[in-house]
């Protein structure tokens, strides 16, 4: 006890003067830090006033220079002089005060060309004073060039001095802030030590009763830890070296389908396992029980025969008596999960089967497409040509008129022909007069057609359905219907369509001989048929719920409801 409390003040202490330590060098740096930012004030202070200075050299320059040029007294060309002995120094000084400023070095070579023009012009100006009198002098100066340089002289200065006054706010900001920031550090170091000092006096008189209750606070948490892993809902199960079972709880009973762990304690793992998996789980085991952790998928078969798929993550966990590695596994059931990515396989194999399908339907199509189109439709073409050059070699109107009678007759064949290929296609009146009457139209074709009575019954829809649900409600009466005259040997079909709430339902039953749905659907995924899998994955495309019931003799019956959004 006294070792451990000895321990404990020297932490303590040591974490007072831990904080000292990093006080004092948070505020060194800190002070270092204001230092450097007031001496960048002082450097923006002093670009200001070389930028004045600058300014104010020049304006002496061009004061003394009209002077003389009114007056012709040389007295006044000190100042000028006197200027074009400092300006370059103060143009140099500014250069060196800001070469850490780019855009400010832009901006004094654009300063120092503008002050060699102004100085040049000055200079010309001074000369044609002495060389050719005051008219000549006075023409430079009333041309303003002097003062568009001057403008923009001042123009530069300004800009400069703006820039600077805004590093020269940021740099007081800066400055300010990094006193405020060392002040607040310097307090809460304090505050920091005083309450470490606090806690410290406050564990120092707390820990004299705190071993006392370390007993009863550690049978505690292990009765807590015990009743948390009984109640822990998947498998925890301790295995030793040889792979007999040491401990196990209530939810790993019920994997293993017994009713007390003292019917199975003791007794070897592998036998509750499936066979194929036992030479992985003892590799996985040898494992674990040399210090690896990890984790492993198999089957195992229950007391009572039942299958089950279980998720082990194991660690080692070291025996206190002798110091070896025992295997503590915590298995999860993942017998749901593994039906679930069996139908998931099932299902990618009948989309590819779909794909691969609705590519062979689309190559017939194109090939029904161009044998229409060859052979109707390019047969009605060669007959007009036929008959259009026999024309040119007859001279008899009456010969001419049946040729082109006969034409016409042809032309209206092939028209009809391509406007039925058209429909077939799709439907124009989907798109111009939308999916109710397309619907209608389609049932009364495809009634006359199979020579059966068919019935289309909707309701007024309250909303513009979107194109796509269109389609999809369209191509799934199409292939229904289809199936009803090819297969069903109906009498009569009925196709309803409703809206209700913010669904919208679509039904077609008929009265034929019906048939197998499942066997249908495994020949679908089989790749077998491709109507009735094309119309359920239509369905679900727009979110729709697909159901078809069939009993022999008596019809079938599709209904489809999709989410109107």
């Amino acid at each position: 006890m006294k070792r451990a409390i000895r321990k404990q003040l020297t932490a303590g202490f040591g974490m007072v003067l831990t904080v000292v330590v990093v006080n004092a060098v948070i505020s060194y740096q800190n002070t270092l830090k204001v230092i450097e930012n007031e001496s960048w004030v002082a450097h923006t202070h002093q670009v200001l006033t070389e930028l004045e200075n600058t300014l104010s050299t020049l304006k002496d320059a061009e004061t003394g220079q009209r002077g003389y040029v009114l007056t012709g007294d040389k007295h006044y060309l000190e100042p000028y002089f006197a200027a074009l002995s400092q300006i370059h120094g103060n143009i140099k000084n500014i250069r060196q005060l800001t070469a850490d400023n780019s855009s400010q070095q832009r901006r004094i070579l654009f300063l120092e060309r503008k002050v060699a023009d102004k100085l040049n012009e000055l200079q010309k100006t001074i000369a044609l004073r002495q060389e050719k009198g005051i008219e000549r002098a006075q023409q430079v100066v009333l041309s303003g060039r002097g003062k568009k340089l001057m403008d923009d002289i001042r123009r530069l200065i300004t800009q400069m001095e703006k820039a600077e006054k805004e590093l020269l706010q940021q740099r007081s900001e800066e400055s300010k802030a990094s006193f405020q920031k060392m002040t607040a550090t310097f307090f809460l170091a304090t505050f920091l030590n005083l309450t470490l000092l606090i806690l410290l006096y406050y564990f120092i008189s707390r820990n004299i009763t705190q071993h006392q209750r370390a007993q009863e606070a550690l049978q505690q948490s292990e009765n807590h830890l015990r009743t948390i892993i009984n109640a822990e809902p998947e498998c925890v199960k301790l295995i030793e070296a040889d792979g007999s079972i040491l401990e196990i709880n209530p939810a790993g009973l019920v994997m293993i389908e017994v009713e007390s762990a003292d019917s199975i304690i003791g007794k070897s793992i592998y036998s509750f396992m499936a066979s194929k998996y036992i030479k992985a789980f003892q590799a996985f085991h040898e494992s674990v029980c040399q210090g690896n952790k990890g984790t492993l998928e198999f089957e195992m078969i229950g007391c009572r025969g039942n299958h089950r798929w279980i998720e082990t993550h194991s660690v080692p966990l070291r025996n206190q008596q002798d110091g070896k590695l025992l295997h503590l596994a915590i298995g999860r059931d993942i017998t749901e999960r593994k039906r679930a990515e069996k139908i998931q396989q099932k299902t990618q194999e009948r989309l590819q089967i779909l794909s691969q399908k609705l590519i062979e339907a689309q190559e017939a199509e194109r090939r029904y497409i161009a044998r229409e189109l060859h052979d109707e439709i390019g047969q009605a073409l060669t007959a007009v040509k036929i008959n259009l050059q026999g024309v040119q070699h007859l001279s008899s109107k009456s010969e001419i008129a049946l040729l082109l009678q006969d034409s016409t007759s042809i032309v209206e064949v092939a028209l009809q022909q391509v406007r039925s290929l058209s429909l077939d296609l799709r439907p124009s009146l989907l798109d111009d007069l939308g999916l109710v009457a397309a619907l209608r139209w389609y049932v009364d074709r495809q009634s006359q057609r199979g020579g059966i009575i068919g019935e289309f019954v909707a309701s007024p829809l309250e909303r513009k359905l979107l194109p796509n649900l269109e389609t999809t409600c369209f191509r799934i009466v199409q292939e229904a219907l289809t199936n009803v005259v090819r297969h069903a040997q109906a009498q009569r079909v009925t196709v309803e369509l409703w809206q209700q709430e913010a669904q919208l339902h679509l039904v077609i039953y008929d009265d034929g001989i019906g048939f197998n749905v499942e066997a249908a659907r495994e020949r679908a995924t089989h790749g077998g048929s491709l109507g009735l899998l094309g119309m359920e994955e239509r369905a679900l495309l727009v979110g729709g719920q697909f159901n078809i019931e069939s009993v022999h003799q008596c019809g079938t019956k599709i209904h489809v409801c999709f989410p109107l959004q």
